[in-house]
């Protein structure tokens, strides 16, 4: 039942949660700040915050890179899901990028769109719930080069309004190989959805080839303030897989 704060410091650093977090409030770096401060969450379970999270400008809190042995949706090791019983507003990062799954697995360049190359040929096999996604980006094909994961899985339960100034993402990566990922998973419930900011599920390119988009779900309880929201929700942002 405790207040959480992990604030900024003099240099960057890494706070890695290993146990599911039942507290009173969240807060991620600090106002005054300029140094990143990182939250990373192991583990699929449900965090649940009592009270408000704050993720301030420069603070990140995200889920930890799912590893070469996750292989299907059904053995997924890490998402983040937090269940928050305020509000939470978001003036950094709540970001899932390159934390999906990784190239050369099965499920190869796609999740909610196909994934392409310069012909539009098809890719990959599309998988995951429009209404309810809850599922990781595909890496891509390669087995070489650097890293190419999918984007992860990012879920947002708040009671109050979710208020998105900064960024709120599960994208895709790419390496400098014949590799692109798929946009991850981003499934928001919440009374209201304010701010100005960016929720992205995107997929990545390297020129050759697209990854296919990834899929973002919001349910507002609020049937009178559908414009509260003014920035950008995009899963897809390539001519191909999309």
């Amino acid at each position: 039942d405790d207040d959480v704060i992990i604030p900024s410091g003099t240099a960057a650093y890494t706070v890695t949660v290993t146990t599911d977090l039942d507290v009173a409030s969240l807060t991620v770096g600090s106002e005054e700040g300029s140094i990143v401060t990182n939250c990373f969450k192991n583990g699929i379970g449900v965090n649940n915050i009592a009270g408000d999270v704050v993720v301030f400008k420069n603070g990140v809190l995200s889920h930890s890179r799912n590893p070469v042995t996750v292989t299907s949706v059904n053995n997924v090791k890490y998402k983040l899901n937090l269940k928050v019983g305020g509000k939470m507003e978001v003036y950094g990062s709540v970001g899932a990028d390159l934390c999906g799954f990784n190239k050369g697995q099965a499920l190869r360049y796609a999740h909610g769109g196909y994934g392409g190359n310069l012909n539009s040929s098809k890719l990959g096999t599309v998988y995951g719930s429009i209404r309810e996604p809850v599922d990781p980006g595909a890496g891509g094909q390669s087995t070489i080069g650097g890293d190419c994961h999918g984007g992860g899985v990012i879920s947002l339960d708040v009671e109050r309004e979710l208020i998105v100034s900064g960024v709120v993402s599960a994208e895709g990566a790419v390496d400098r190989w014949d590799s692109a990922s798929a946009g991850g998973s981003i499934l928001i419930r919440c009374a209201t959805l304010c701010g100005s900011g960016k929720i992205y599920a995107r997929p990545s390119s390297n020129g050759n080839t697209q990854g296919g988009g990834g899929r973002i779900a919001i349910y507002q309880s609020d049937s009178t303030n559908w414009d509260a929201f003014v920035g950008i929700i995009s899963s897809s942002n390539y001519k191909t897989g999309n």
